[in-house]
């Protein structure tokens, strides 16, 4: 698993279509939840090392909510880009 902080939208954008796997984990700082559920997730991604882990602090990124509809934390999203070959 590769891992990296992810700190404006066009980061995020990027990481996205940057990696053909990619899991986006939205939390924030105070969030008890959050703390529990990521090393858990890390532990999880360890298995898949081909799927890159992006963190992403709801607090620094406030347009984050809007750009994924996210009402609450954790968020933890996936997303595979696939060609398409016709």
């Amino acid at each position: 698993m590769i891992e990296e902080e992810l700190t404006s939208m066009s980061k995020i954008e990027a990481f996205i279509t940057d990696h053909e796997l990619s899991f986006l984990f939205v939390s924030r700082p105070e969030c008890g939840v959050c703390h529990a559920v990521l090393p858990k997730l890390k532990e999880v991604l360890d298995k898949f090392p081909l799927i890159h882990l992006g963190q992403i602090n709801a607090y620094d990124v406030e347009e984050v909510a809007a750009g994924f509809s996210i009402f609450t934390v954790p968020t933890l999203l996936f997303f595979l880009l696939m060609e398409k070959n016709y």
